[in-house]
């Protein structure tokens, strides 16, 4: 994807949209390849898009998943065990990351780089956070002249959709990037250079119900070593999770249906009635409950602490009017 295809790409945003430069205006090596700016201009725009951001819905899933299962103790504590045993201390250089180079220049500049950046701070979140998404993007924002000034974090990952053509980088789509213009938000084209992408490629079954959502560009979300995006090591314990909050509501409402519950019963006897009257009408409107259960109280099986119906007596209390 060369720089001209990006530039006319730029123009375009969901606040304020314009039509683009016809492909007539473009040289022919521009609009040579399987992935053409006529192609892509021939959609409608927004069509576009989603095309491309399709398999972003299933990622916020996904994401949205992790980020719950993060909560967990014992989950968050194994995220928190990785990432300090992924970014140990060098004994000789006391740093996780360090520089080798024959040249000094190079060795001078890199470090002082690595310094500015605060890489060091930075490498035991970068490396929890890969952990737990499988996925992480940060901000490259550089000064001519000067090169890269400062890193941007915090970047939602599933707002990052990675374009690719011929299985490279090309470009990326910012889906929540904030407008110039404005508070609001719109999606914005970006050159590769502008990111960098963190990833925990995995191994194992395909997520088959992730397709690629155009021909022109083949995004994927899989485990096997050629995917776009990476693999969260907390995934496999989603169906987990899941399972197990299952289990707990399934105990709790069995819990609740075995909880001894009395219900008071007030029959009206009259005011004539005897108190002999009384409790042979007591007695019988008990018998009526008893025969309204449908079920045989004298069985073993209607005693039994396991059997909720075996819990707990009607009350039934005569009064007159």
């Amino acid at each position: 994807m060369d720089n001209l295809f990006l530039r006319n790409l730029f123009k375009f945003n969901f606040s304020n949209p314009q039509q683009p430069p016809s492909s007539t205006e473009m040289e022919d090596e521009d609009v040579a390849g399987s992935m053409t700016y006529s192609t892509i201009m021939n959609r409608n725009y927004l069509q576009f898009l989603g095309d491309f951001t399709a398999v972003t819905n299933r990622r916020r899933e996904v994401y949205k998943d992790v980020e719950l299962l993060d909560e967990d103790e014992i989950i968050s504590q194994g995220l928190n065990i990785f990432a300090e045993n992924a970014t140990p201390l060098d004994k000789v250089s006391s740093k996780t990351v360090w520089v080798t180079s024959e040249n000094p220049i190079y060795l001078d500049s890199i470090t002082e780089m690595l310094d500015r950046l605060q890489i060091e701070e930075k490498l035991p979140k970068i490396a929890r956070q890969i952990a737990k998404y499988g996925d992480w993007f940060m901000g490259v924002v550089g000064r001519m002249g000067h090169g890269i000034s400062h890193l941007i974090d915090g970047i939602n990952p599933a707002d990052m959709v990675r374009l690719e053509k011929d299985s490279q980088l090309s470009a990326w789509l910012n889906l929540n990037r904030p407008s110039s213009f404005g508070s609001s938000y719109h999606v914005a084209l970006q050159e590769a250079y502008k990111y960098v992408h963190f990833r925990l490629i995995g191994e194992g079954d395909i997520i088959d119900d992730i397709r690629p959502p155009a021909p022109e560009l083949t995004t994927k979300y899989n485990f096997d070593p050629s995917a776009q995006y990476g693999t969260s090591m907390i995934y496999r314990a989603r169906k987990i999770g899941k399972k197990m909050q299952l289990a707990i509501d399934s105990l709790m409402l069995a819990r609740m249906q075995k909880a001894i519950t009395t219900r008071i019963h007030f029959l009206e006897v009259g005011r004539n009635a005897t108190p002999q009257q009384i409790i042979q009408m007591t007695s019988d409107y008990k018998q009526t409950l008893k025969t309204r259960n449908k079920l045989d109280t004298t069985t073993d099986w209607y005693k039994s602490d396991t059997n909720p119906w075996g819990f707990g007596s009607d009350i039934v209390i005569p009064v007159r009017e």
